[in-house]
């Protein structure tokens, strides 16, 4: 799982995956779900790469707001946190949650901010299935990353960090 831009695509559709630094081209293998961040789309797109796009992430139909209660019966949600990162995490999940479902996965990788929609994932694939998960944090932390506390149903198994001191940080606190 990541996020790209249309510079992240070639003329044949592969996709090249600036934070980790792989081309689903060379990774046949992977199934890549993007995260799509500009308006225009790529002309192809390989079969192993699943968009999201920019205008998915503010439709908001009235069936999703029927999924956010019946994860409320499942108490991921609550109504504290009801916003529209909960209902764009719904979003996300019904999307991939069908690509994933036949699939046989071994191992997620993903850029980890502890954002909604990272947290749903992990804990669905959790629920389902022996994966291993591994977090990229690749941002700066915050103040007080409330974001990065550890839960164990919804954090990676393992986490990267890009800095000693962030290492640091994450284990001393």
């Amino acid at each position: 799982i990541s996020w790209g831009k249309i510079k992240d695509f070639d003329n044949e559709g592969n996709f090249f995956d600036r934070y980790c630094g792989k081309n689903s081209l060379e990774k046949k293998r992977i199934l890549w779900i993007v995260q799509y961040e500009d308006t225009i789309i790529p002309k192809k797109i390989s079969q192993n790469v699943i968009l999201l796009k920019k205008s998915d992430k503010k439709t908001i139909h009235l069936n999703f707001v029927f999924l956010l209660f019946a994860e409320l019966r499942a108490k991921f949600f609550s109504f504290k946190n009801f916003s529209s990162n909960s209902l764009y995490s719904l979003l996300f999940f019904k999307k991939v949650g069908s690509a994933l479902k036949n699939t046989s996965i071994k191992k997620l990788t993903i850029p980890y901010e502890g954002q909604l929609f990272q947290k749903l994932i992990i804990k669905k694939l959790r629920e389902k299935k022996n994966v291993k998960i591994t977090g990229i944090v690749h941002t700066f932390l915050q103040p007080i990353p409330f974001n990065l506390f550890f839960e164990k149903i919804v954090c990676p198994d393992v986490i990267h960090v890009n800095s000693v001191s962030m290492k640091n940080c994450f284990i001393k606190h």
